[in-house]
């Protein structure tokens, strides 16, 4: 245990392991059985002081005791216990009146108290991937009813990037279910700060996600132990606010930004294929062009007339010159649709060797490309394409099937 009393004042284990004279008298008073357990309901309160190599200095009980503090203070690890005392001496350091393991709660301590205005308090709890759900409602619930506000604080890596839907539990339920909904995380020793929030905002484009690319879906910040501040009622680096706002601000510009010139883009492609039909309507009237035929003459059969010999049937066919004709209109049509492809390859062209996000053009059709011949088209012509590492590439049809014809021979 952290805490004990001393002639009915507290002394903090962490305070004393400082100062060798001050260790050295509490020695002293707890082989005299001065020390007492500041638990109100502990049944035998007497304590006794503790430090040695391996642990950190802390208070004991002499004898087993049904003990609300005794409990809570086997519940929590070593690790706990460092980063709760480093996080209280850093508030207390920054001019707050704060409390380490204070009894606000029936039969539970809080890792931190603090002491608001307007005699408000704000509660600290600390938790790890371990820490489970029913524990976190729970204690949710109770310091509501008590209406006394609430922070987590995780111990974990800070050096992370964090999504939200990709994280333990302890780390989700801040991100949806917190005050603020974000996500304060300590390092194991405690120097470290790093704290996450989600980005509400949804960037759709007719209907597409895919328009704007991946984007980090969550601002994170690092910071030193020393950066940790109460702003806004709550714990959290300082300045944290200001900056994610900022983090949004800018990327609902650069959406609008990419949205306008989408915009302006396909209003260019529009007029392109408008100037292309219009050039194709020119050249290739669009009057029905007439073929005159020769009337089919089936003659009378004679009953006695041998079949053999019977008169050939002259049919008559369009003339030469519509056939060339419309294999001009089909050419053309063609050239057509190379320009079209041609337009969508330079838009699709720089998404192609990312592999970050699928290649979509603007009339929404996926692209790849052929990691045999190198061409680059509409996975409708593919035979295969996607998977790990080539998410934008793949076999086009045309190979497959010379790999095919050569297994064959």
């Amino acid at each position: 245990m952290e805490k004990a009393l001393l002639d009915g004042q507290v002394v903090y284990a962490s305070q004393i392991a400082k100062n060798y004279m001050m260790e050295k008298n509490i020695r002293l008073r707890s082989r005299e059985k001065k020390l007492r357990c500041t638990d109100p309901g502990c049944k035998k309160p007497l304590v006794r002081y503790c430090h040695g190599e391996v642990k950190a200095a802390y208070f004991a009980h002499l004898s087993n005791a049904d003990c609300d503090y005794a409990r809570f203070d086997t519940e929590n690890s070593e690790l706990i216990k460092k980063v709760a005392r480093v996080v209280h001496q850093e508030i207390t350091n920054k001019g707050f009146e704060a409390e380490i393991d204070a009894k606000v709660l029936k039969h539970h301590y809080t890792h931190i108290l603090i002491k608001l205005d307007e005699g408000r308090n704000l509660a600290v709890e600390i938790g790890t991937k371990r820490t489970t759900v029913n524990r976190i409602e729970e204690l949710s619930s109770e310091y509501r009813e008590q209406g006394i506000l609430l922070d987590w604080i995780v111990i974990d890596d800070t050096s992370k990037y964090v999504e939200e839907e990709h994280t333990y539990h302890m780390k989700r339920y801040l991100f949806n279910e917190s005050r603020t909904k974000d996500l304060l995380v300590v390092s194991p020793d405690g120097d470290e700060l790093a704290q996450y929030k989600e980005d509400p905002n949804e960037y759709m484009y007719k209907n597409s996600q895919h328009f704007f690319g991946k984007l980090d879906t969550t601002y994170m910040e690092n910071g030193a132990i020393g950066d940790l501040s109460i702003e806004n009622d709550r714990l959290t680096i300082r300045g944290f606010d200001k900056r994610y706002e900022d983090w949004l601000s800018q990327k609902q510009a650069a959406f609008e930004e990419k949205v306008k010139k989408q915009e302006e883009y396909e209003k260019r492609f529009r007029e392109r294929c408008e100037e292309s039909k219009k050039a194709q309507d020119k050249k290739i009237p669009q009057a029905k062009i007439e073929t005159k035929k020769k009337p089919i003459i089936i003659p009378e059969l004679d009953e006695t007339t041998d079949l053999l010999e019977q008169p050939k049937v002259s049919i008559s066919y369009p003339s030469q010159t519509y056939w060339s004709r419309q294999e001009k209109v089909d050419q053309e049509e063609k050239d057509l649709e190379i320009k079209e492809k041609t337009v969508n390859i330079d838009e699709i062209l720089p998404l192609i060797e990312q592999e970050d996000k699928v290649a979509i053009d603007s009339e929404n059709r996926r692209w790849a490309k052929c990691i045999e011949c190198g061409k680059i088209d509409c996975v409708d012509n593919f035979s295969t394409y996607g998977g790990l590492g080539q998410i934008n590439k793949g076999k086009c049809t045309e190979c497959v099937r010379k790999v095919d014809g050569y297994k064959e021979r």
